[in-house]
């Protein structure tokens, strides 16, 4: 075996015991269940989506959140009782109902991040070593992409977004 092949097989062997850790603390820490439920289930997934997007109408989270339209209105009306949303009608069509985070579901939000990878794993790097991981992050991202170039159609807009 080369000297690469050493070190490439080192690297991958780091990469993917540290995959497995992360896997396994954020398993666990799912099990000490987290203050909204799961970030990508639930309420804790509508809370996420209006993060990223601070004005939707029930319509598209809905959809974004792959739930019947009853069970979304469900879900708002929890979180609202919470005061952590809010409904109103669009200025443009007032049929439709727009769904926004409160002050208090922003602050319960950041809140929550405590325990979540950025601020736990992320935290512990310099931003120069941040920058250095960036860059070695986008340059394997941007390899795969040219692997999967016809198969990324059906990955989430929201996944594309991460990558940018």
């Amino acid at each position: 075996m080369t000297k690469k092949d050493q070190l490439n097989k080192k690297l991958a062997d780091k990469y993917m015991y540290f995959n497995f850790l992360l896997h396994y603390y954020m398993k666990k820490k799912q099990k000490r269940a987290p203050r909204f439920g799961r970030k990508f289930e639930g309420q804790g997934q509508i809370l996420t989506i209006l993060k990223e997007q601070p004005s939707i109408t029930q319509r598209e989270l809905a959809r974004r959140v792959k739930m019947r339209p009853q069970s979304t209105s469900e879900m708002i009306g929890k979180l609202e009782k919470k005061g952590f949303i809010k409904r109103k009608k669009s200025e443009q069509d007032k049929r439709v109902m727009l769904i926004e985070l409160t002050e208090s579901g922003k602050e319960a939000i950041e809140n929550d991040r405590e325990n979540e990878f950025e601020s736990i794993v992320l935290d512990i790097l310099t931003p120069e070593e941040k920058a250095a991981f960036r860059n070695i992050l986008d340059k394997l991202a941007s390899e795969m992409e040219i692997l999967l170039k016809d198969d990324l159609s059906d990955l989430p807009k929201e996944r594309k977004r991460a990558h940018e």
